[in-house]
């Protein structure tokens, strides 16, 4: 089904009309192409039984979502945006000054180069900050587009795989045996209810981006869209953990 429907979803996206002058549009359908674009390598994976590899692509999808649905609820979001993307390049162009990295220096040409880079750089933060447009976290992002019970739930489940902090690589590869001793673990299957509640989760990103970016740009194609939402949660009726919960 996620194939299809993935399929699908390419394919409608061709129907969308906008204005390439309206930086709304652009960035709307630039996070959309974002989510989009990730699911044909979800699909090999999952054909191919690689259900570890889901989580990484997910993620990113998921993140994508979110900031599309604030891009398409705020026509100022770009501005949030652009600022965190000038907080990072400022702290990494701060870093290179203040080691004088040599690499940097050669790229930029000379230390005051990039002295003068971060002057300029600080200057449009600040201007963008003084207009109400700060860098967002993703808990931030998350909690502005659909409040922060995806942020601690889904979200925190993917971040489980993705991230390599101590616990994520614990729970992942290390497994203590009886005598005492550890066992290391690599490729090891995360368990059909995993892999299906990951597909499900894939889907459902996909299908909620591609209904709202069709409803905004008032395409013809939602209601394909609203239908093909409607066939996955007839699907879900039909998982045994569903019916036993009911």
């Amino acid at each position: 089904m996620f194939e299809r429907h993935t399929q699908s979803c390419i394919r409608l996206a061709a129907s969308i009309r906008f204005n390439s002058e309206n930086r709304q549009h652009l960035l709307s359908l630039c996070l959309y192409c974002s989510v989009i674009e990730l699911c044909p390598s979800l699909v090999i994976l999952i054909q191919r039984g690689e259900f570890i590899g889901l989580p990484h692509l997910i993620r990113s999808m998921y993140e994508a979502s979110i900031d599309l649905a604030n891009a398409l609820k705020n026509p100022e979001y770009f501005e949030s945006l652009y600022a965190g993307y000038l907080a990072k390049l400022i702290g990494v162009m701060q870093q290179a000054h203040d080691s004088a990295a040599p690499g940097f220096i050669t790229a930029t040409g000379s230390i005051e180069a990039i002295r003068s880079f971060l002057k300029e750089k600080k200057k449009e933060l600040a201007a963008l900050k003084k207009a109400g447009h700060e860098p967002l976290q993703i808990g931030q992002r998350f909690e502005i587009a659909v409040g922060n019970q995806e942020y601690l739930s889904a979200y925190a489940y993917l971040c489980g795989y993705a991230h390599n902090d101590i616990a994520a690589l614990e729970a992942r590869h290390l497994r203590k045996c009886e005598d005492g001793d550890v066992k290391l673990i690599v490729f090891e299957e995360i368990g059909a209810q995993n892999e299906t509640h990951l597909i499900d989760l894939a889907n459902t990103v996909l299908l909620g981006a591609s209904g709202r970016t069709h409803r905004f740009f008032e395409s013809d194609d939602a209601v394909e869209i609203d239908s093909l939402v409607q066939e996955l949660n007839a699907f879900r009726e039909q998982w045994p953990a569903e019916k036993e919960s009911r």
